[in-house]
């Protein structure tokens, strides 16, 4: 059995990384190439609440994986593609929420997978 496996959330959002999985020193290649790609993809099939809570569960499994993880070179990894995706889903709502339609991170999860169950 796998320690770890990967949600369809997880492996959509990972396929836009260059080799499927996030290189920290590649940072301002996925932010400056990578992050507009999957922005754009985002809020062409889902509403900007569903983006933002997509990129919220993906955070929240990735802190998972840091708690869990002994390593520390995947723990660094993995802190700089939280940092990567919260920036993202930082810019989704600052350029796509209405002011009085911000959530907490967790409702807008449940709302997802609510609407959204069967792709998870």
């Amino acid at each position: 059995m796998a320690r770890y496996y990967i949600t369809h959330t997880e492996a959509y959002v990972l396929s836009f990384l260059p080799s499927g999985q996030f290189h920290a020193e590649d940072r301002q290649l996925y932010h400056d190439h990578v992050s507009p790609k999957l922005i754009r993809d985002l809020l062409e099939n889902y509403d900007y609440e569903d983006a933002i809570a997509i990129l919220s569960y993906v955070i929240v499994r990735i802190d998972l994986r840091h708690d869990r993880a002994k390593d520390r070179r995947h723990r660094y990894e993995l802190a700089c593609y939280r940092s990567w995706l919260m920036n993202m889903r930082a810019q989704i709502e600052a350029d796509y929420a209405p002011e009085e339609r911000r959530d907490t991170m967790m409702a807008m999860i449940q709302r997802y997978f609510g609407r959204h169950s069967h792709h998870a």
